[in-house]
């Protein structure tokens, strides 16, 4: 197994800035391989400026943006899977989805593993399914003897945290984006059991956010709050455990790259 090599797997491009950015920068910085799965090319997505894509270029536009967001993390290989946005649910056998992504483990053999968890942050369909896909993958790998000694870590961003950015949006007297959503928006704050500082890697993780232009607004938290806000907000991310399991006794974690920084 490559012990410096984390893997994460997502749904759309953007996924990876959002939900784990940080962490992407922070590993690969520290000199470790980071390497990431998208199970589609965000094709049915937003688009925020109509000079920016058309219905028929936007996955090629979104797949452009995730990899200039790939360069300022650093991640050093994006394994697509090439499915159709919006239909891993029904339109994938979920036995498929599963080789997939167990065939891209078996090639890198990652140390870590970084995935939505099962509520996939806010019930998006897509990120449902490519957790079910990773989690049964990796435990597949694993029963297998090709993932030895690896870990599973799932993206935890908590209510809270989308709480602060509302409560900076309001004090700057800006649109509210997630006011509506703030009773399901992210985890329930006690999941999120492991705190990362990514202060050091804020600003990358905020420029590779602001790579997919056809995803952000113009009203957009992070294009119209004081760049010192963003950052402050950016500065940590959460995460739980899948596996191994933790025990009572085990002190916090602090990394989720043992080894690596």
């Amino acid at each position: 197994m490559a012990e410096r090599t984390l893997l994460a797997v997502v749904a759309h491009p953007g996924d990876e800035s959002c939900h784990c950015g940080g962490v992407l920068a922070r590993y690969a910085a520290a000199g470790a391989r980071v390497v990431l799965v998208c199970a589609t090319r965000g094709q049915a997505g937003a688009i925020t400026d109509p000079a920016l894509a058309t219905p028929a270029t936007l996955g090629e536009v979104r797949t452009a943006e995730l990899e200039a967001a790939a360069a300022t993390l650093g991640i050093a290989a994006i394994h697509w899977l090439d499915y159709q946005d919006g239909t891993l649910a029904e339109a994938v056998p979920f036995p498929e989805g599963v080789r997939r992504v167990a065939e891209i483990l078996a090639t890198e053999r990652p140390a870590t593993v970084v995935t939505f968890g099962p509520e996939g942050v806010y019930g998006h369909y897509d990120h449902v399914m490519v957790h079910r896909w990773a989690k049964q993958a990796f435990a597949d790998a694993h029963a297998a003897g090709l993932l030895d000694g690896a870990r599973l870590y799932y993206c935890a961003p908590p209510r809270g945290w989308y709480r602060a950015i509302s409560a900076r949006c309001r004090a700057h007297g800006l649109p509210d984006r997630y006011g509506p959503w703030l009773d399901w928006m992210g985890v329930p704050d006690v999941l999120a059991e492991i705190r990362l500082d990514v202060a050091a890697h804020a600003a990358a993780r905020l420029q590779a956010i602001r790579a997919h232009r056809t995803q952000l607004p113009t009203t957009h938290p992070f294009l119209t709050l004081p760049e010192r806000d963003v950052l402050e907000l950016l500065d940590s991310e959460w995460y739980t455990r899948y596996w191994p399991p933790r025990s009572e006794t085990e002190p916090p974690e602090t990394t989720l790259l043992p080894g690596a920084d």
